[in-house]
């Protein structure tokens, strides 16, 4: 099950709701997560019908069916990748001045010390092919030009064990 944070309500007010798609148009499932909704950077599906919310400072792991919500510190600064490692683990990826990687148990709510990796530039998005870790960054040309940069990363480097 695939899960997007999405927005209701007027700009300042929106609280963030889980949706699942459904088979067709209009058959999507909405479950209200009572979350600020410009905190949401990303959601994955753990396990059953209990979900990771990555946001900036601290994160939230959510069952849909209990309505429990447990906070997590989130580690890496301006978090923006998400990447489910299996039904407890995720990997947060952010930048504050230098791409940053954490796996975070969602069941102990512990974690590894964050990982340096060698990239400027704010992360946009993570994404996981097979062992491999990929990453989507900004790199500055110049004080006003940027560029996108796709960067893979080596799991084992990064505190992954795929």
């Amino acid at each position: 099950m695939v899960a997007r944070p999405c927005t209701t309500g007027s700009p300042g007010t929106e609280h963030a709701a889980l949706v699942e798609p459904g088979a067709g148009l209009g058959d999507a499932h909405r479950w209200p997560v009572g979350l600020p909704a410009g905190a949401c950077q990303a959601a994955y599906w753990l396990r059953d019908r209990t979900f990771f919310v990555l946001g900036d400072g601290h994160s939230a792991v959510i069952d849909i069916d209990t309505g429990r919500c447990e906070w997590i510190v989130t580690l890496v600064g301006r978090p923006r990748g998400l990447i489910r490692l299996d039904e407890r683990r995720v990997l947060v990826i952010g930048a504050d001045r230098h791409v940053q990687t954490a796996v975070l148990d969602t069941i102990a709510h512990a974690a590894a010390p964050p990982t340096a990796v060698n990239l400027a530039g704010p992360v946009r998005s993570a994404t996981r092919i097979g062992d491999a870790v990929y990453v989507l960054a900004r790199a500055p040309l110049d004080h006003a030009t940027t560029v996108p940069v796709v960067a893979r990363l080596d799991p084992g480097r990064i505190g992954v064990s795929c």
